[in-house]
């Protein structure tokens, strides 16, 4: 629900009628089953890998979680590996908009952040030692394959 007012109440009073509604809706809101998107891919090849992409928004506040399990033919290409947004962020360019979980199967689990470039466009970043962020690529933060994961969730204001 978008727009919502705070119903004004008498102290001590009890909201009704209309108030309630609204209440009523924004909790309807809340338990909402989550939406499927579809992101752009950039440097990311599916191939027979899998995708899950979902997001919740609930007024301007979208939550989201992307993820992605390499198969034989998926692949990993240069920095900046990047995914669209479900729905476009406001002005936060620049900004850290999520984190990410990079997954070397039974080896490593290795961590990121989302960072928005533009419009609905994020890099995926990893988190390292230097004062660097370098992007995701074919060999950082590690050698991609077969069962590996990139894992990203979080949550921003719609524009």
């Amino acid at each position: 629900m978008t727009g919502w007012v705070r119903p004004a109440l008498a102290p001590g009073g009890f909201p009704n009628g209309a108030a309630l509604e609204m209440i009523l809706d924004e909790i309807d809101a809340m338990r909402a089953a989550w939406t499927t998107w579809t992101p752009t891919l950039t440097n990311l090849t599916q191939g027979n890998g899998t995708v899950l992409a979902r997001y919740h928004q609930i007024g301007k506040t979208v939550r989201y979680r992307f993820r992605f399990v390499l198969g034989s033919t998926s692949a990993v290409g240069a920095a900046p590996v990047q995914i669209t947004l479900p729905v476009t962020p406001g002005d936060y360019t620049e900004f850290t908009l999520g984190i990410c979980d990079y997954t070397d199967a039974g080896v490593a689990n290795r961590f990121g952040v989302v960072r928005l470039v533009s419009g609905s466009t994020v890099n995926l970043l990893v988190l390292n030692t230097s004062a660097v962020l370098p992007g995701v690529a074919t060999a950082v933060p590690h050698a991609w394959g077969t069962g590996d994961s990139i894992a990203v969730w979080g949550q921003y204001e719609a524009a």
